[in-house]
């Protein structure tokens, strides 16, 4: 059972071995897939010796068996995944792939829209690119003079962050540096410093605790027209990169897109699929 015991002095304080920290590098992967970048390294052992001090454990071995192994253990991983995968994000980070989108849904808009359509943010961390993918496929539709009608949806393995991102308040830092009338259209200022964003546009996207390894469980009774999978795949290995965006493709409609990251997935293409040329984005449509 996790609890605490006598506060150890500074020079007592537990840092990991590296024996430990292979044991919980190695627990990551296999539960996430997840591969701890070299640079990233010292991060992941710094945060799990943190924890291990705020608990006050004297021994990280015995600590390491009880997340391993105990119900209470449960939702120890859940507060450590919290600290240790959430990724920096910001809205609109990478412009191609949105102008991408906007004239992809321009066109869309042009030949007629479905009654309904559906865009997902895998990986979507404190939810500033789900709620880019909404503010997107708003301004699209309001300017073709149609009724907006769509969903999105923001999935993330780390519950901290999901709950951050159904609040939906941001730092103006976040934004990019030229938001013509987003402020007034879809953000609703609080301070000089922090936004919300507005009650609208929050009722338009949903957060869902999710896995990608796991995403032929995934919650989707329908398949979505459109997925951003940006900046998650550089924490995987290559074979399982593959395996992710294979699992991804499964979930569009045929004719749908899956957006990623240039340079994620540079010289290969899933079955079923074919790869858009458009210049500055890493796109696949899905055929069959």
């Amino acid at each position: 059972m996790i609890n605490r015991v006598t506060v150890l002095p500074v020079a007592m304080e537990q840092s990991l071995s590296d024996r430990q920290y292979r044991l919980w590098s190695d627990m990551l992967e296999t539960r996430t897939g997840v591969e701890i970048a070299r640079d990233r390294q010292d991060f992941v052992r710094g945060q799990i010796s943190r924890r291990i001090r705020e608990l006050e454990v004297e021994d990280p071995d015995s600590y390491f068996r009880d997340v391993l192994e105990t119900v209470d253990g449960v939702r120890e991983w859940g507060l450590l995944l919290d600290r240790l995968l959430i990724k920096e994000t910001r809205f609109f980070r990478h412009g191609p792939s949105f102008e991408y989108l906007h004239k992809r849904l321009l066109r869309a808009a042009d030949s007629g829209m479905p009654t309904a359509m559906s865009l997902w943010s895998a990986g979507c961390s404190t939810g500033e690119e789900a709620y880019s993918l909404a503010i997107t496929a708003d301004r699209v539709l309001s300017r073709a003079g149609l009724r907006p009608s769509f969903g999105v949806i923001g999935t993330d393995i780390c519950r901290g962050a999901l709950e951050f991102a159904r609040e939906g308040i941001y730092f103006r830092n976040v934004l990019p540096d030229s938001t013509p009338g987003l402020l007034s259209d879809h953000l609703e200022p609080l301070d000089k410093h922090r936004f919300q964003i507005s009650s609208r546009m929050r009722r338009r996207v949903c957060f869902l605790a999710d896995n990608l390894l796991a995403s032929e469980q995934s919650r989707f009774a329908d398949r979505v027209d459109v997925i951003f999978c940006q900046n998650v795949l550089v924490y995987f290995k290559r074979w399982r990169r593959r395996q992710i965006i294979s699992r991804l493709m499964s979930h569009l409609k045929i004719g749908g897109c899956l957006l990623l990251a240039p340079g994620e997935m540079s010289d290969w293409t899933p079955s079923g699929a074919r790869r858009d040329p458009e210049p500055d984005v890493l796109a696949y449509i899905r055929t069959e």
